[in-house]
């Protein structure tokens, strides 16, 4: 019997992901502290936008430490903390890595950004359940350009991904893995090509000049805020003691 292969999200990871939300909900309370000191409105207005945000990104970065083992009887995977399910050897089809690209267009031009996913494929993908049809919805617009072709012919609802920020090490290291372990546990019933060429996120973010305009002006901005809830001065007062 093989020995069981467990991937958790490494704890540098989750360290980085809560200190993110944390700030997101730092900055969260202080506009409601600014609104409720100096009765500014859009202090709530920035607080209840940033503060669900921050409590959302700190539960999912402690929640699903073990996010895919592979055993004899199939396989583990929680994607994340909403859903948790055991899968059994006969009804997975293959492993694939997908490549999802985020686009936006502008007059300013194309900003992309690329995300790569361990893809779980299953044979009967409508029994997957309503959690992961809704999240395959989500990643759904995965570029075909940056895909395998087998993998693009298999999309439809219910498919499984997880995304790499979750997973340990290097996701081409880490479909080697499972796919090897998916062949033994099958008996060699599952087969993979071992001259793949894998999809890449090889210039993974590329922004336009409005993306990193707006990037500037969101910085600038929470910057600002935080300044001045922290002194207590206004933007000018603070402005004039900088210049």
């Amino acid at each position: 019997m093989q020995p069981a292969l467990v991937y958790r999200t490494p704890l540098w990871k989750e360290i980085v992901a809560l200190l993110l939300a944390a700030v997101v909900i730092a900055v969260g309370v202080l506009a409601f502290y600014a609104a409720y000191t100096e009765g500014d409105l859009m202090g709530y207005v920035v607080g209840f936008m940033l503060l669900p945000f921050g409590v959302i990104g700190a539960i999912l970065s402690i929640s699903s430490n073990t996010v895919l083992r592979l055993d004899a009887e199939g396989v583990f995977v929680q994607p994340h903390f909403l859903k948790k399910r055991r899968i059994p050897w006969s009804d997975i089809d293959r492993f694939e890595k997908s490549i999802q690209t985020f686009r936006d267009n502008d007059r300013f031009g194309v900003s992309e950004h690329k995300v790569a996913y361990l893809g779980i494929y299953l044979k009967r993908p409508e029994d997957v359940g309503a959690i992961f049809q809704a999240v395959h919805a989500v990643l759904g617009s995965i570029d075909a350009k940056n895909a395998a072709e087998p993998l693009i012919k298999q999309q439809g609802e219910g498919h499984i991904f997880i995304s790499s920020l979750q997973l340990p090490g290097n996701i081409d290291k880490l479909l080697a893995e499972v796919r090897a372990y998916h062949t033994q546990a099958t008996g060699g019933a599952a087969q993979y090509d071992p001259n793949e060429v894998l999809p890449s996120t090889k210039g993974s973010y590329k922004p336009s000049l409005l993306a990193i305009l707006l990037g500037i002006g969101v910085l600038v901005f929470l910057l600002l805020f935080a300044a001045t809830s922290v002194t207590g001065m206004n933007v000018e007062q603070l402005l004039d003691s900088i210049f």
